[in-house]
């Protein structure tokens, strides 16, 4: 006999979320899945009429992230979380290279709740320019005026939520996200 301390069976899903679902556990999959660094694609720093002139590479680097509980409606539990990126930004224009320094904190909101038939689902809501702070820290006088003619925070913003809702909603990212509790009992049975 277990010594265990019972609970009723209305209350498991409760207990699941409260116990087992926990920002710590939310963060260490956020983790995994945007892994040390999040590769950015080809990114442009101007109006699309400057053509080849104008080409830009990025590295991004995750050097925190937070995670905290929001609300929960009885049926889903949300929690808030908060990436700190470090990013160092080229862009080369007619040859010429320009650096550029920055921090971006970037915000979304994961949704955790059960689905039939005995799945527990966590759901990304998609990030947009808005739930990005940018801080871009060009370096040299030609950046700086580079920096504002480009409108490049506004670039980062856009480019950085295509390239993190590329990632949120993945094929690896779905499957991660997704956990079959039959399975799981299936396997602990035996």
């Amino acid at each position: 006999m277990s010594t265990a301390e019972r609970i009723h069976i209305d209350d498991l899903g409760r207990h699941i979320m409260d116990r087992v679902v926990t920002p710590d556990r939310i963060r260490e999959s956020v983790e995994a899945i945007t892994g040390p660094s999040i590769e950015i694609a080809a990114m442009r720093a101007l109006p699309p009429w400057t053509g080849d002139l104008v080409v830009a590479s990025a590295r991004a680097e995750v050097l925190d992230i937070h995670v905290e509980r929001g609300p929960t409606d009885g049926e889903r539990h949300a929690y808030d979380v908060t990436l700190a990126i470090g990013l160092s930004l080229v862009i080369r224009t007619a040859g010429v290279r320009h650096h550029f320094g920055g921090r971006l904190g970037l915000r979304f909101r994961l949704t955790v709740a059960f689905h039939d038939p005995l799945l527990l689902i966590v759901d990304a809501e998609p990030v947009g320019p808005e739930d990005i702070d940018v801080e871009m820290r060009p370096s040299g006088a030609a950046a700086r005026v580079l920096h504002l003619v480009g409108r490049i925070d506004n670039e980062v913003r856009r480019h950085m939520a295509h390239t993190v809702n590329e990632q949120l909603h993945s094929e690896a990212s779905l499957q991660r996200r997704r956990v079959d509790i039959r399975e799981l009992v299936d396997e602990a049975l035996g």
